[in-house]
């Protein structure tokens, strides 16, 4: 494919940068610094960078309403595919680490999820999914918006080296072999 928009979901607020709600944001960051993609203001809600056909968003809006962004997107840069996008987010339902590609599905509860399929009439898109876990007898709302652990923070590179490869294998070989990859537990 000419082109892939990688769409990181999170929080604009500095307060929320590091948390597992972000980490969609933070693999954004985490590509932009591995393939020396900078991000500038958009023509829209969010931030935008591209080289060599690989684009990278970051909504500027909060987490609930993330679908008015990934709508301007879509719009301005007229993506009729939507498998030239790839939606990058958190799931608490997956343990820390792990990482699942989808080519479609519901919301699974996912705020940000549920807005994108509200504004783009669909739930006919790919997304990357970023395990973060359950924080165990903690509310998910205050889990989801707190900080990352130490070991945590330190296996990300990695998770989102795999994450990273996986993206670029859907480019260039489509998704079969990037869901294969991806999915894999090894």
């Amino acid at each position: 494919m000419e082109r892939l928009f990688l769409i990181g979901l999170g929080n604009p607020d500095k307060l929320y940068f590091e948390t597992r709600h972000n980490v969609g944001w933070m693999f954004i960051d985490f590509v932009s610094r591995e393939r020396g993609i900078p991000l500038k203001a958009g023509r829209g809600e969010y931030l935008i960078g591209e080289k060599e056909g690989i684009y990278l968003v970051k909504p500027l809006t909060y987490m609930n309403l993330s679908g008015i962004a990934v709508r301007q997107v879509v719009e301005r840069y007229r993506i009729e595919d939507l498998k030239e996008l790839v939606i990058v987010h958190d799931d608490a339902d997956m343990d820390f680490g792990k990482l699942r590609m989808r080519l479609k599905g519901g919301s699974g509860g996912h705020k940000g999820i549920e807005s994108v399929i509200y504004h783009l009439m669909t739930d006919e898109f790919p997304r990357l999914k970023i395990g973060i876990g359950r924080g165990e007898g903690q509310d998910l709302r205050d889990y989801v918006l707190s900080p990352f652990g130490e070991e945590e923070k330190q296996a990300l590179p990695s998770i989102f080296s795999k994450a990273l490869k996986g993206m670029l294998m859907y480019r260039e070989k489509g998704p079969e072999a990037a869901m294969n990859f991806i999915n894999s537990e090894t």
